[in-house]
C-alpha cells in the first residue's frame, strides 16, 4: 500500500513538474511571438498618396510635396520635397531634385550624402542578383549611368544609340531599350521637311523600340565604341575601359514600346510590350509569345510568371511553360516571394506556397510595391501585406 501511494506521489509530482515545464514554454513562446513584429500592419491608404516604396519594413509614400516614412508603429519621418523631385528606393532612400541626387537613412530620413548631377531624367533602383548588389540606376539623352549606392559615384556608364528606356541587370549580362529610329536618334519620332512651303509636307518617321543586351565581361564582345565615345563626352574618358558601354552582343526592333524588362537569370531577361512577350537567354531570343492579354508579370529565381486576364503561366527562363492555372477572378497584380507566388485581384487573392493552393478574400487592392531588399508588398486598402 505505501509503495503504491509513493507511486500515485510520484506520478502526480511528474505530472505536475511537467505541466510547469509546457506552461513555461508556452509563456517564452507567447513573448517570443509579442516581440516579433506582425507580418501584415495597419496602414490606411490615402487616394493623394503617390511614389509607393518599401525598405527593411518601412512603407513610403509622398503626399504632394511631402514624402513620409512608416512602420508597424506608425509614421516615423517626413521631407519636403519640390514638385519636381524623382524618389527611388534601395538600400537608401533616393531624392534626385534641382540637379542635386541625395540619400536619405531609410529609418530616420538624415541626410547620407548629396551628390551634384546635371541632366538626369529618371532614376530607378535594379534589385540585387546573385553577388551583384542592388544597383541605383540614372539616366541622361542618350545614356544609363549606373551609380554606387553608398558613394554617389558613377562607376558604370552605357550609353544608347537612341532615348533609354528601360534597363535591366543580371548577374552575369544587362539589357535595356531605347527609343528612336535605327541608326541615327530620333527621340521625338517626327521629323517635318519644307515646312515654310507646305504645312502639309511632313515626313512622319514613328519611333522604334531597340531591345539590348549583352555581358558584363566585355571583354567577350569585341566590337567597342568606348573611344568615339570618350571624344563625344570627356566625362567618359575618366572611366576604366572595361566600364564604359560596348556594342550590344544582341540587339533587335520590337514593334511596340516595352513597358517591363525584368531580369529572370544570371543572363536571361524577359521584355513585354503591349502586344507581346520576348524571351532573351545568352543574347539569343528564345521565344515571342502574344502580350495583348499580360496583366502583370513577377520575376522568379529561374523564369517569370505572368498573368492574363483568365490565367496565371509560369515560364523558364528560355520562354518555355511550365505551368499554368485558370483564374475565376479579374487579376491586377502578381508578386512572387520567395515561398510564395500570390495573384492579387481587386477583393480576392490567390496563393500558392508549399504546394498548396488557396483562394482568399482581400480588402480593396491598391497596387503592389517591389522593394530592392526583402519582400514584395501588396497594398490594400486598410493594411500592408508581405509576400514571403
Amino acid at each position: 500500500m505505501a509503495e503504491n501511494q509513493g507511486s500515485k506521489r510520484n506520478s502526480f509530482i511528474f505530472a505536475l513538474l511537467a505541466t510547469l515545464v509546457v506552461g513555461l514554454i508556452v509563456v517564452g513562446l507567447l513573448r517570443l511571438n509579442r516581440s516579433r513584429p506582425e507580418e501584415t500592419f495597419a496602414l490606411p491608404w490615402s487616394d493623394t498618396w503617390t511614389d509607393a516604396g518599401a525598405i527593411d519594413g518601412y512603407v513610403y509614400f509622398r503626399d504632394g510635396n511631402t514624402l513620409s516614412a512608416f512602420d508597424q508603429n506608425g509614421m516615423r519621418w517626413k521631407q519636403d520635397l519640390t514638385p519636381q523631385a524623382q524618389i527611388a528606393y534601395g538600400a537608401h532612400v533616393f531624392i534626385l531634385e534641382n540637379d542635386a541626387l541625395s540619400a536619405l537613412q531609410a529609418k530616420d530620413g538624415s541626410l547620407l550624402w548629396t551628390k551634384e548631377h546635371t541632366g538626369y531624367t529618371a532614376l530607378r533602383v535594379l534589385p540585387p542578383t546573385g553577388e551583384r548588389e542592388g544597383t541605383l540606376v540614372a539616366q541622361k539623352a542618350d545614356r544609363f549611368l549606373c551609380i554606387d549606392e553608398k558613394t554617389g559615384a558613377v562607376d558604370f556608364v552605357q550609353v544608347t544609340q537612341g532615348a533609354p528606356g528601360a534597363f535591366a541587370a543580371g548577374e552575369s549580362w544587362r539589357a535595356w531599350t531605347e527609343e528612336g529610329d535605327v541608326p541615327g536618334v530620333q527621340i521625338d519620332g517626327a521629323r517635318s521637311t519644307l515646312v515654310d512651303l507646305s504645312p502639309l509636307l511632313i515626313a512622319e518617321t514613328p519611333t522604334r523600340t531597340i531591345l539590348s543586351a549583352t555581358p558584363w565581361d566585355v571583354s567577350a564582345v569585341p566590337a567597342a565604341q568606348s573611344a568615339e565615345d570618350a571624344e563625344r563626352d570627356p566625362a567618359l574618358s575618366a572611366l576604366p575601359a572595361a566600364q564604359v558601354g560596348r556594342m550590344p552582343a544582341f540587339r533587335t526592333p520590337v514593334t511596340r514600346p516595352v513597358t517591363t524588362l525584368l531580369s529572370t537569370g544570371a543572363d536571361s531577361f524577359v521584355a513585354a510590350s503591349e502586344t507581346a512577350l520576348y524571351f532573351i537567354q545568352s543574347g539569343v531570343l528564345t521565344k515571342v509569345l502574344p502580350g495583348q492579354d499580360v496583366v502583370d508579370i513577377a520575376r522568379e529565381s529561374d523564369g517569370c510568371a505572368v498573368v492574363t486576364r483568365d490565367a496565371l503561366v509560369r515560364y523558364d527562363a528560355a520562354g518555355q511553360e511550365r505551368e499554368r492555372r485558370p483564374l475565376d477572378f479579374e487579376p491586377k497584380a502578381v508578386a512572387a516571394g520567395e515561398t510564395s507566388l500570390v495573384v492579387a485581384g481587386a477583393s480576392h487573392a490567390l496563393v500558392l506556397s508549399g504546394g498548396n493552393e488557396e483562394k482568399r478574400e482581400t480588402g480593396e487592392f491598391v497596387r503592389k510595391v517591389e522593394p530592392e531588399r526583402g519582400a514584395p508588398l501588396l497594398i490594400y486598402r486598410e493594411e500592408v501585406v508581405p509576400v514571403k
